[in-house]
């Protein structure tokens, strides 16, 4: 918002009042960029699939933040039985980035990708 207002500003970003470097930043817009683009790629399989806009969206939250319920048919009284397979396993998976964490499971794919 201050850069909108004064484009030519100088500014540190702050955090606990130590400023960070610009490389810290755009790592921390990177993660959540990644998040996000995980979470909307898993949401749009498990609605392609056949799942409900809301049960598809917030099964893909609860499997990467390994949080459990969701809501819809994913709710605290419903499990995640009634799923195809196609996307238990893809439920699967999405719980292990989420584990793992997303930067170490990128890189392992991008070093797969080039052997």
């Amino acid at each position: 918002m201050k850069l909108t207002v004064s484009p030519n500003a100088v500014t540190s970003i702050r955090v606990d009042g130590k400023i960070k470097s610009i490389e810290q930043v755009s790592d921390a817009f990177g993660y959540i960029f990644c998040y996000l683009l995980i979470v909307v790629a898993f949401a749009t399989l498990n609605n392609a699939m056949g799942l409900d806009f809301t049960t598809g969206v917030t099964a893909s939250v609860a499997c990467i933040g390994n949080v459990g319920p969701g809501f819809g048919d994913v709710g605290s009284m419903c499990n995640y039985a009634a799923f195809p397979p196609l996307l238990k396993v893809s439920s699967m998976l999405e719980m292990m980035i989420g584990r793992l964490e997303i930067f170490p499971v990128l890189y392992l794919v991008r070093s797969i990708r080039r052997k």
